[in-house]
């Protein structure tokens, strides 16, 4: 209420520039449908100002939520932040100038094979931060608030007598006693909501973590959309590394000759301690039958020899264990032990499905984060030594890592095309810098060039060429 006051009687309480007063930005000389012209970016650059102030969370905002403030552009990752910004604006606008840059959040992704974990263990060494693996702890926290739910609902109904026990159905399965078990339909309906509350707690904004994102093998009755959870959630990285290989070289690191050889003599052991363990017992009842057919009665007048019924006996034996030894073989060559050979090429069919479905995952998953601002590293080729993987992938993240002090700084660097730099510097707000004409990076040797501009907090910067811009808005 007092915030909603002072809106209306404090003329110098700050709000969002009216829709009437905003400079159209739109529509600059160089303005196109697919890329449309934006204000000076805020101190905030690209990032949300209230997921950073909130969650500590460095989420790009999108262009469908901005607003402007003394006509500095701020975005904003959805409709609620935006709202809540234009409520109250000076909440989100008094923090020290530069904005410090909060712990790192980097996912790692890959095919199966890839080299993700090692990957990750190396950048964990280097920078000394932690990591997690995204699914297990999902799973494992899922599962510990199921079951605190499922106690409060216990405590909360009290005792309940149990069902009379059927003494005749003694295998029977116990009662499910669903009032407990399931959850009410209100909370399945908003089951997405619980899923983002997870991540929240998985990901915890004062902790830097290297993330590993495998979710292909998620349980198949658990439908859970990764990317749409980071997502919803405000929980995004702030790079995404897709880690790729060959099929060769996934076969060559997860298929291991020596395990199956060792499998398939443990299974041809088995089956031939199962094969004389049946033989034994199937010859043991058949001689109990053999003998019990040449027993003689006793009080017949006439009896054979005993050598006589003992060589019959060892005759039918000797019978029945060559018929069986040939029904044994010929069973065995009916279903024979799979061979290396057939068991590796099943573990390759069944990687090559694998394969299929984590490059799906992977393509799906980085378009989503790409529409929503997150940048995202693919292609990176892990074929050759890790090491070498490594060198790459620190390179990659050195503007996130070493560089990190400034990564929100270098937010403010706008690159300007020349038919645009003729409005800012006939406007009273932007000035050239105090290098004026000539660049920054090379002052004694002036070009004085205006086809690679940068603007700066309100300052023009004029570079040399293409190579030196690059340089300084990095």
């Amino acid at each position: 209420m007092f915030i909603k006051l002072r809106t209306k009687i404090d003329p110098f309480f700050t709000q969002v520039d009216s829709e009437e007063l905003k400079f159209d930005w739109s529509q600059m000389p160089s303005a196109d449908e697919d890329n449309p012209k934006r204000g000076p970016k805020s101190d905030f650059g690209d990032f949300c100002p209230v997921t950073y102030c909130k969650s500590g969370f460095l989420v790009k905002g999108k262009a469908d939520f901005e607003n402007f403030v003394f006509g500095k552009s701020y975005r904003f990752a959805g409709e609620k932040e935006q709202e809540e910004f234009k409520f109250n604006p000076d909440a989100y606008l008094n923090n020290t100038i530069p904005l410090a840059a909060p712990e790192p959040k980097i996912m790692i992704v890959g095919m199966r094979g890839s080299g993700v974990s090692t990957q990750i263990k190396k950048l964990c060494a280097k920078f000394k931060i932690g990591s997690i693996e995204l699914k297990p702890e999902f799973l494992n926290m899922m599962k510990d608030e199921k079951n605190k739910r499922k106690r409060s609902r216990l405590l909360a109904r009290g005792f309940k007598e149990p069902a009379p026990v059927d003494e005749a159905a003694d295998d029977a399965e116990p009662e499910v006693d669903e009032e407990v078990e399931n959850d009410p339909p209100e909370f399945v309906d908003a089951i997405n909501k619980h899923y983002e509350e997870l991540f929240q707690t998985i990901m915890p904004s004062a902790k830097p973590l290297i993330i590993d994102g495998h979710w292909t093998t998620m349980p198949e009755d658990l439908e859970v959309s990764l990317a749409d959870t980071l997502v919803e959630a405000r929980r995004t990285p702030e790079v995404v590394i897709i880690l790729r290989c060959k099929e060769a070289s996934t076969f060559k690191r997860c298929i291991f000759d020596d395990e199956i050889k060792k499998e398939y003599e443990a299974d041809c052991k088995k089956r031939d301690a199962e094969i004389k363990a049946a033989f034994e017992k199937d010859r043991e009842e058949k001689l109990k039958e053999v003998q019990e057919e040449n027993k003689q009665d006793p009080e017949a007048e006439e009896k054979k020899p005993e050598e006589e019924v003992q060589a019959a006996i060892e005759e039918a034996m000797k019978a029945w264990d060559e018929e069986r030894t040939e029904a044994d073989k010929a069973a065995l060559e009916d279903d024979p032990v799979p061979d290396e050979k057939t068991r590796r090429e099943a573990i390759e069919e069944k990687m090559r499905e694998q394969l299929e479905k984590d490059t799906n995952f992977l393509d799906e998953f980085s378009e989503k984060l790409k529409e929503n601002g997150v940048e995202v590293i693919d292609g990176i080729n892990t074929d050759i030594s890790a090491d070498y993987v490594q060198i790459k992938l620190q390179d990659k993240l050195k503007s996130r890592m070493q560089l990190r002090k400034d990564l929100i700084e270098r937010e403010q660097a706008i690159v300007l095309k020349p038919a645009e730099v003729k409005f800012y510097e006939e406007s009273f707000t932007y000035k050239h810098s105090k290098f004026g004409l000539s660049s920054p990076l090379t002052p004694f040797c002036p070009q004085k060039n205006k086809q690679f501009t940068v603007l700066y907090r309100e300052r023009l910067y004029f570079l040399g060429d293409k190579s030196e811009q690059d340089k300084f808005i990095a």
